[in-house]
């Protein structure tokens, strides 16, 4: 873990944002690499140093304060900048209860946003991992697979769309974690309410 001196003078422009971008997407791989191996304690074990890591918190801090600044500019055509200092006091306020009850509301919000975007980042590569599907459409009826989905199920349908025209869904869902006899009964029940 790489320590950064960020106090109120720091130009957050001037970061290492190329290591710590790096830093985050090499915590989100071993995630994703757990997660295929069903390792609970390795994820576990990840997702809380990527939770911990000065990198997760600087880059969601970064990310939420572009975000902010895009949507008003395009919604409203304001532009809201978030000074440096402001960032800094906000990153020593991240995941700290005592002080947040003294906070005004909009701060509270905004910390509430930015933890929530790294538990993001901590889920997602998870849920890539073990909920991949492929939404195949096809013309032509033609069959296509990836021979790294062994154990999944799958479900076509054939809806006809015009004259002769047939496309192919196929949804691949992993089976491991799924009780097929209850899908089973909501797919039947999903197609008989639009049957009727």
């Amino acid at each position: 873990m790489t320590s950064y001196i960020i106090d109120e003078e720091t130009k957050w422009k001037y970061l290492p944002w190329n290591h710590i971008k790096q830093r985050v997407n090499t915590l989100k791989y071993r995630i994703y690499q757990a997660s295929k191996l069903c390792d609970k304690h390795l994820i576990y074990k990840t997702q809380n140093n990527l939770v911990n890591s000065n990198e997760a918190k600087i880059l969601a801090i970064q990310d939420i304060c572009k975000s902010i600044k895009d949507s008003y500019i395009c919604w409203d055509k304001e532009n809201y900048n978030l000074f440096d200092k402001f960032k800094a006091r906000i990153l020593s306020l991240l995941f700290n209860y005592k002080h947040s009850s003294n906070l005004c509301k909009s701060i509270q919000s905004l910390l509430n946003k930015i933890e929530q975007y790294i538990i993001f980042l901590c889920l997602e590569s998870e849920w890539k991992a073990r909920f991949r599907y492929i939404f195949n459409t096809n013309l032509h009826n033609d069959l296509s697979y990836r021979p790294e989905y062994e154990n999944v199920i799958s479900n076509d349908y054939l809806l006809s769309t015009q004259n002769n025209f047939l496309v192919n869904f196929k949804l691949y869902i992993p089976s491991k974690y799924i009780n097929l006899i209850y899908i089973k009964k909501k797919f039947i029940l999903f197609h008989i309410s639009f049957l009727v």
